[in-house]
């Protein structure tokens, strides 16, 4: 991704192939899109069934009503919603479907 957070799935997909290549056991996509992709749902896959721990973010929709993003809705990704520090769901983090965990994601503090 770039510096204001803009990529492309196809180096998405070559980061994951790598992950594969070098028997990465976890990958963390803290990015998300509302639609659906069909390279980006096969090579999740593929990380998958090679026994990959996928996490994806579910999202900062939740202001709009926003649902879970891919790559986080596939179901053999775990997604991860945002809480505030009353352990409410914070006001952006997209709702909806299925969210497999809730962790802090407000006012974080980070290097």
């Amino acid at each position: 991704m770039d510096r204001d957070g803009n990529g492309r799935v196809s180096d998405v997909i070559k980061g994951m192939e790598w992950a594969i290549d070098n028997q990465i056991q976890v990958l963390n996509m803290s990015f998300g899109d509302s639609k659906y992709n069909a390279a980006l749902e096969h090579a999740t896959g593929k990380a998958h069934q090679k026994g990959i721990i996928l996490v994806g973010s579910a999202g900062n929709d939740g202001e709009r009503g926003g649902t879970i993003d891919y790559p986080a809705r596939f179901p053999w990704v775990l997604s991860v919603g945002a809480v505030d520090r009353d352990m409410k769901r914070a006001s952006f983090s997209s709702k909806g479907g299925r969210i497999d965990i809730m962790a802090p994601g407000v006012d974080i503090r980070s290097a």
